[in-house]
């Protein structure tokens, strides 16, 4: 993902009204040494985008990017980084080993709560690392979103103009 493509994508975003804060002069945070412990390996381009954005979040407020202070918990967010792990957790549907294991190869980076609870995570694992799987009701049998945080940029501007094609992007806009 170039500087201007995620240029492009935040200036999207905030056409359509979404409250997009940038780290502008600021030098952001690192990531939590507790999460890159459990996230060894986080999607560069995603990396990029931290960087660059402190708070995403649409108008209604029921769909955001997770960003460092949710990833630092240092959020007034009401929503933890890891909120559907922990509602899994509660459940009591799965295994707790199960729960973990899944969570742990799957790093979420967006949430949506504006109908069913909903999350986009990147897989973390060496298989299809870096690609986007969209999980809702069941929440550890996710489907698969895009390749990779560059393809979602690309299926989530045009899902914001409207065209939402074969995506599941619906929820996110």
């Amino acid at each position: 993902m170039t500087d201007q493509s995620l240029q492009e994508y935040i200036e999207l975003l905030k056409s359509k009204g979404w409250t997009v804060e940038l780290w502008d002069g600021v030098t952001p945070p690192a990531l939590d040494p507790a999460f890159t412990l459990r996230y060894t390996r986080i999607p560069a381009d995603y990396l990029k985008f931290l960087e660059r954005v402190k708070v995403c979040v649409n108008s209604d407020e029921t769909v955001w990017f997770l960003c460092l202070d949710e990833y630092n918990n240092t959020s007034a967010s009401g929503w933890a980084w890891d909120a559907m792990e922990k509602m899994d957790l509660e459940g009591g549907e799965w295994e707790k080993e199960e729960v973990v294991e899944f969570w742990n190869r799957h790093m979420p980076f967006m949430l949506s709560v504006g109908g069913e609870y909903a999350y986009l995570a990147f897989r973390v694992s060496d298989e299809r690392f870096g690609s986007v799987v969209e999980g809702c009701e069941e929440l550890l049998r996710p489907g698969d979103c895009a390749k990779s945080f560059e393809e979602f940029v690309r299926l989530h501007s045009l899902a914001l103009e409207g065209d939402f094609g074969d995506t599941m992007l619906f929820d996110y806009v």
